[in-house]
Formats: C-alpha cells, sequence, structure tokens
C-alpha cells in the first residue's frame, strides 16, 4: 500500500539546471537519492504509528524509486511492501463480513469445524495517511538539503578527476 502525492516544485528550474550541469545521470542519481532521503521522516513517523503483533508491517514500511517513468518526472514510493499485504486493511480498516471456506467444506476454528464465520470487522488503525500529513510540509526543506549535500558531493568527486 503506497499514497501517491503529486507536488509542484516553486524554483523547480533552477533545481534543474543546476542537476542538468553535472554529467551523464548523475542529476537524475543526485534527485532520486535525494527525493528519497527527504521521504525517511515519513517512514519514521508512519513505523511509530503502526499497530505491532509480529513486527512485519512495521519492517514493511519503506520507501523506494518509481520504477515508472513519466514524461521525464521522477518519484519515489513511500508505503507497506508486499511482504505486509494486510497493510491497507490495518490503515483503512474492514467491514462485518462472513468468512467461508474457499476449498475445504469446513473451517477449523479453535477445534470446532464450521461452515462459516461472521468476522465483525475492524476498525481503522491508520499510520500511512498521519505520517504524510505531518511532514508533507517539511518534505521540501528535507528536499532541497538533501540535494545540495549530493550536489556538494558529486562535485567534490568530479574535482578529482
Amino acid at each position: 500500500m503506497s499514497l501517491r502525492m503529486d507536488m509542484k516544485l516553486l524554483g523547480a528550474k533552477d533545481i534543474e539546471n543546476l542537476l542538468n550541469r553535472l554529467p551523464d545521470k548523475i542529476g537524475e542519481k543526485v534527485l532520486k537519492q535525494s527525493m528519497s532521503a527527504a521521504t525517511k521522516p515519513m517512514v519514521r513517523i508512519a513505523k511509530s504509528l503502526v499497530p505491532v503483533k509480529s513486527g512485519n508491517l512495521r519492517k514493511s514500511i519503506v520507501v523506494k524509486p518509481s520504477r515508472k517513468k513519466i514524461k521525464g518526472n521522477h518519484a519515489v514510493l513511500f508505503g507497506a511492501t508486499k511482504k505486509a499485504p494486510y497493510a491497507h486493511l490495518v490503515e483503512l480498516g474492514t467491514q462485518s463480513h462472513v468468512i467461508k471456506p474457499k476449498k475445504a467444506k469446513f473451517l477449523k476454528i479453535f477445534g470446532a469445524y464450521v461452515k462459516e464465520v461472521r468476522h465483525g470487522g475492524s476498525r481503522a488503525r491508520p499510520f500511512i495517511r498521519p505520517a504524510f500529513d505531518r511532514e508533507r510540509n517539511n518534505w521540501f526543506k528535507h528536499l532541497g538539503k538533501e540535494i545540495g549535500k549530493r550536489v556538494d558531493k558529486e562535485a567534490k568527486k568530479l574535482r578529482k578527476l
């Protein structure tokens, strides 16, 4: 489960010009790394808010670069990986529903065999959306700092060549 966030950066042309002056794919690398680093505070907050039973859901919350390219734009994905396919059920909750066996004739529940079980549902325990809401206003500040650090680092590497 991930949250889609589209934002427009004012002053993006200046940053784009700066990154374009770097050779080859270095500017793209700097931008992708900076976006991932700027999203890390959201990951930390989400991990602190997630309810924990086994810890799998907490471990699955990550930020990673998107594989899709949209008109030269770059994106990062923030959310739970496939290691916790139930993340959306925790985030959004579930309604009351009936559970029936898929292949067998009966379900075994606490040692008893039954044809169906009425599940009462579960309340929502949001962790992704609140993390996003808390940190979204700081995201561009973090991004600017990360780009600055990484451009300086790459420029120093180029000077050594």
